[in-house]
This record gives C-alpha cells, sequence and structure tokens, in this order.
C-alpha cells in the first residue's frame, strides 16, 4: 500500500503467550495445549481499520518477541532480529460474517461479508515459522497470490 501512495498503520491489539488449539497445534507442528506466541494487530489503511490479522508463532524460535516492536512487518523483525526468512507456505481464502467483536473492530455491520484467510508459513530449513488468521474488509482489500508451481496449483493444491 505504502508504494501505491497510501498510509497502512498497525496498531497492537494482544501481544502474549497462550496454550496452542488443535489447529495452531497441526499448522506449528507443536503439542495441542503447548505454549505460542500470539500477536492479535488492527491493520489500518489511512486511518481506516481494514484487517485484523491473529498470528501464531513457535515460543522457542522467538525468544523476547513480544519485548520487541510488533506494530512494524512481523517478517522484517522475524529476519532481522532472529534470522528466520519466510521462504513457503499456504494460504487459504474464504468468506465469512463479521461476528460483534469483528465487526467492532473493523468498523463494519454484524454479519457483513469479509474475506478469511488462514495462512502457514515456513522458514528456510522447513520449520514452521507462523499460522496466521486474517479478517478483512472487501471493500478495502485485495490479495494477490502468486503461483510458482502451476502443476500443484491446477490440481488443487
Amino acid at each position: 500500500m505504502a508504494r501505491l501512495g497510501r498510509k497502512p498503520t498497525t496498531l497492537l491489539l494482544k501481544a502474549h503467550l497462550q496454550p496452542a488449539g488443535p489447529d495452531v497445534a497441526v499448522a506449528l507442528g507443536v503439542r495441542e495445549h503447548e505454549e505460542v506466541v500470539f500477536v492479535e494487530r488492527l491493520r489500518l489503511l489511512e486511518g481506516v481499520p481494514c484487517m485484523v490479522e491473529s498470528a501464531h508463532l513457535p515460543v522457542e524460535l522467538v525468544p523476547g518477541i513480544l519485548d520487541e516492536d510488533l506494530t512494524g512487518s512481523l517478517y522484517d523483525l522475524l529476519r532481522t532480529k532472529y534470522g528466520l526468512t519466510p521462504a513457503s507456505g499456504r494460504e487459504t481464502i474464504g468468506a465469512v460474517n463479521a461476528d460483534y467483536r469483528l465487526a467492532e473492530l473493523l468498523r463494519v455491520p454484524m454479519a457483513a461479508a469479509l474475506l478469511a484467510t488462514a495462512r502457514s508459513t515456513c522458514a528456510e530449513s522447513g520449520i514452521a515459522l507462523e499460522y496466521t488468521i486474517r479478517h478483512a474488509r472487501g471493500d478495502l482489500t485485495v490479495f494477490s497470490v502468486e503461483l510458482n508451481d502451476a502443476k500443484n496449483a491446477l490440481r488443487g493444491h
């Protein structure tokens, strides 16, 4: 967005350790109920809320991350502070309706249609790096997906 002359900003909503639920445990390759880092942020575009992003990170890979500034690029922080470069991943995109909390945060009517994504990312070593769930306003957000392996993309992977 910045390259397009728009002003993106981030507001940190929550950052703490929490037990991994079933989906997070599978995505990160940890045991269910094992502690993971949870970072929830509200992404804004020119001051207007456009996305709620909930990231889960394996706690052993990111010691001290809760003491860092989490309002910038999470990937830049992972690269510069922890030497972890996101190298591959999978993102699933679907539609959901805003619940009360999401409607309030995103300033949309209750049950408004949102784009929901679930992204799992691995580092160059192949180790699971993050599992992020995003809920975005369709009127302010566009997702662009690059297909690097067209054969697998055509098979629906």
